[in-house]
C-alpha cells in the first residue's frame, strides 16, 4: 500500500508507463479518505463556533487537491493505457470533469448547474469504469499517448 502511495509521487510526470488497478485505486482512495476526514472535522469546527479553524481547514483540502491534481491525471492516462484505452481520452476526460465543476461552482442558474453536474457525473462514470477494467498485454503501437 505505501508502496502504492510512494510511486503515485515519484512517477507523477511519467507519461510512458503504465499503472495496475491497485497502484491506481490505492492514492486515489487514500486521498478520499484524507479529504473526508478533513472536511469532517472543518464541518465540526464550523458547527463549533471556530470559523477560523474551519477555513483553514477547508484551505488545507485546496491546497491537497491542486498539489495533487496533475499526479491524478497522469495516473489516470497511465491507468487508461494499461488498460488498453487511449491515455489522450483519459485526459480529455479530466480536464472535461475540472471544467465543469469550475462551471458548476460558477453557474447563477439551477438549470445550468444540473447541466454541469451531469456532465461531471458521465465523466467520472467513465473515468471509474476503464480504470476499474484488467490489465491487457496490448500491442504499444496500437495505443499513441497524444
Amino acid at each position: 500500500m505505501i508502496e502504492g502511495y510512494k510511486a503515485f509521487w515519484q512517477n507523477y510526470i511519467n507519461y510512458k508507463d503504465k499503472t495496475s488497478r491497485q497502484h491506481f485505486w490505492t492514492p486515489i482512495i487514500l486521498h478520499i479518505i484524507v479529504i473526508f476526514v478533513v472536511a469532517v472535522l472543518g464541518l465540526v469546527s464550523f458547527l463549533a463556533g471556530s470559523i477560523l479553524l474551519s477555513a483553514l481547514l477547508f484551505g488545507l483540502i485546496g491546497l491537497f487537491m491542486s498539489a495533487t491534481i496533475i499526479p491524478t491525471i497522469t495516473l489516470t492516462m497511465r491507468r487508461f493505457h494499461d488498460a488498453g484505452r487511449q491515455p489522450r481520452m483519459a485526459f480529455i476526460l479530466c480536464i472535461v470533469t475540472i471544467i465543469g465543476a469550475i462551471a458548476f461552482d460558477l453557474s447563477r442558474h439551477d438549470g445550468l448547474a444540473i447541466f454541469f453536474a451531469l456532465i461531471i457525473v458521465i465523466c467520472l462514470i467513465l473515468i471509474l469504469i476503464e480504470t476499474l477494467r484488467p490489465s491487457t498485454q496490448s500491442a504499444s503501437d496500437r495505443l499513441k499517448w497524444f
